[in-house]
């Protein structure tokens, strides 16, 4: 078991926040570089992207261990929930401009342009 696994498990076990900080602060930038990437340049929305990965992973950590294994590693699963949450948000984001460009097209069809 890595040194991350034993952390997640520690988390897992006994809620220990300190060992969930340390993964917090060993894997913080890596996801963060990646979600910045991943959404083009927004540093606003990496961030909450960011943020959603480990709460999803505090979240979900009791669920990861089968057994005395865990699968996937913890770091491979950050990289899962962050592809998963960032294709949520930029989905969430394009039907939002998608739903106020059909909002103003139609006002602009009803009460024309002023």
């Amino acid at each position: 078991m890595s040194d991350s696994q034993r952390l997640l498990a520690d988390y897992a076990d006994t809620g220990a926040e300190p060992a969930f900080r340390k993964l917090l602060a060993r894997y913080v930038d890596l996801v963060y570089s990646t979600a910045v990437r991943l959404v083009g340049g927004d540093a606003h929305l990496a961030q909450d992207v960011t943020r959603i990965v480990f709460a999803d992973l505090a979240g979900k950590a009791k669920t990861l261990r089968q057994g005395r294994k865990w699968q996937p590693p913890p770091a491979r699963r950050s990289f899962e929930i962050l592809r998963w949450t960032v294709f949520r948000m930029i989905y969430k984001e394009r039907w939002k401009l998608f739903g106020e460009e059909a909002a103003a097209q139609w006002v602009i069809g009803k009460y024309g342009r002023q």
